[in-house]
């Protein structure tokens, strides 16, 4: 170990400041001849003289270059001494990462803007009178266009706008370069007559045409704001804008299929005229019109024959009123003479009220037979007194 420490002493000391032993100053033993510290030799206590030869003098030591000395400290501690770490620098990296990613970010956004997801193609589902190319020329897309800038709500509202038979349209976006317009073609459900025009309503309530309104329910009394073509229907009165979609899905569920004419003048006092007009139902208000529809539909198919003219009063489904039902002949007066004797009044019919022009309602109860019940004779043991009244006091008793 000394040996390689002093090849490496000897390797930081410049041979420069190197010197050989011989030119050194040697002092005289008289010079080392000092005490250590002050601790004094034992023949020198208490007052006795020192002995010859009793005071071990140390070795000779040959002094060392000041210069020497500083470089070999500074050797060993540059060797036993930690090394300096350097500073992570960790944090600068993270910055360079984020300002890389925005960049990035920014050039992707200026391609998908200028370059990328251009319309390459335009297609139409669901279109049946009008052409592919008349509704994409009321749309306003072109090809070219980036699919990012097209406005979509404005492309379906010109559809709707420009084409009478269009009821809904929608726009999607199919990337990277096309677009897809699915349209909903109007179809005929009723007829609306209002100051000698009739037009053809669609289901979600558009006025499709004029005129041209042959085999349609008629609807009269909405009251609307507009008959115009193109135009969404909409009634100046409040409460009837529903009362035509309400009847329609009613008469669908309940199963009757010819419907002729609703009277809606008075809302509070629907009419519907159902088989050319051979029976009429009057509803009242718009109210449970799926039950009222069910017992009509029950009635004309089960009660009444096939050239029977009637009006049901279905203010209360529950108790239904018929007015002008025939009366079959009494039986007595067709055998023994040729004069008609007035109709008799069935037992399942009751004059309940009248109508408004003053012809009686006659009150609908279905007819049943009862089972036959025969109540048993028996001997009542008991005697009935009816009680008497004391005219003074009012009091009663048996």
């Amino acid at each position: 170990m000394r040996n390689k420490q002093k090849k490496q002493v000897s390797d930081k000391v410049p041979k420069g400041m190197l010197k050989s032993t011989k030119d050194l100053p040697i002092k005289s033993s008289a010079q080392n001849r000092r005490p250590i510290g002050n601790v004094k030799p034992q023949n020198m206590r208490n007052g006795q003289a020192p002995r010859n030869n009793a005071i071990k003098q140390p070795a000779l030591q040959r002094p060392v270059n000041p210069q020497a000395h500083k470089a070999v400290a500074k050797a060993m501690n540059a060797k036993t001494a930690p090394k300096k770490r350097r500073k992570f620098r960790g944090g600068n990296y993270i910055l360079y990462y984020i300002l890389a990613a925005i960049i990035v970010v920014i050039v992707m956004i200026v391609l998908a803007n200028t370059v990328l997801f251009k319309c390459g193609e335009i297609e139409v589902q669901g279109n049946v009178r009008y052409s592919a190319a008349e509704i994409i020329g009321r749309s306003g897309l072109k090809t070219g266009d980036n699919l990012l800038h097209v406005n979509v709500a404005a492309a379906s509202d010109g559809i709707v706008n420009s084409l009478s038979y269009i009821d809904k349209a929608e726009v999607k976006r199919s990337f990277p370069t096309k677009l897809i317009i699915t349209v909903s073609e109007a179809e005929r459900w009723y007829a609306l007559s209002q100051g000698g025009v009739t037009a053809a309503i669609s289901r979600r309530g558009r006025i499709i045409e004029q005129g041209n309104t042959d085999g349609l329910t008629v609807v009269r009394g909405f009251d609307a704001e507009s008959v115009e073509t193109g135009k969404w229907l909409k009634s100046k009165t409040e409460g009837k804008d529903e009362i035509p979609q309400i009847v329609f899905d009613a008469a669908e569920k309940a199963g009757l299929e010819k419907l002729d004419e609703i009277d809606m003048t008075d809302r509070f006092s629907v009419k519907l005229s159902v088989d050319g007009g051979r029976v009429v139902l009057e509803l009242g208000p718009a109210t449970a019109v799926e039950s009222k529809l069910r017992v009509a539909a029950a009635i004309i198919k089960e009660e009444l024959g096939a050239e029977e003219s009637v009006t049901l009063l279905l203010t209360n489904p529950e108790k239904v009123a018929v007015r002008n039902k025939p009366k079959p002949p009494s039986a007595s007066s067709s055998s023994t003479t040729t004069s008609t004797a007035p109709p008799t009044v069935p037992e399942d019919l009751e004059t309940s009220e009248t109508s408004e022009t003053g012809e009686p309602y006659e009150t609908y109860e279905p007819s049943y037979e009862e089972p036959s019940y025969e109540e048993p004779t028996y001997e009542d043991p008991y005697t009935y007194e009816e009680p008497w009244t004391n005219e003074e006091t009012g009091e009663t008793g048996e």
